[in-house]
């Protein structure tokens, strides 16, 4: 099991590959309360996804998305086996 915050698990090679792209800045875990809505957990396809059709449908929505690492690191960022 990979410790918390020790960057990503492998390669996201679409990144790597794009010259503007640049890591992203270190983020400090979420150590207040925080009052939403909805919580999503993931920053992949179907986190982001449900996110954007939430506020969408209901932009009062208070949404709150949490991801370990940064949006796209996981399987949505490689090839997730299919």
């Amino acid at each position: 099991m990979r410790e918390q915050g020790g960057g990503p698990a492998a390669a996201v090679y679409w990144f790597d590959g794009d010259p503007r792209w640049r890591p992203p800045q270190q983020v400090t875990p979420l150590t207040a309360q925080v009052e939403a809505d909805v919580c999503i957990v993931g920053g992949g396809f179907t986190g982001l996804w449900s996110a954007l059709h939430i506020k969408r449908l209901a932009p009062r929505t208070e949404v709150v998305l949490l991801e370990r690492e940064f949006c796209g690191a996981g399987a949505a960022g490689r090839n997730g086996g299919w």
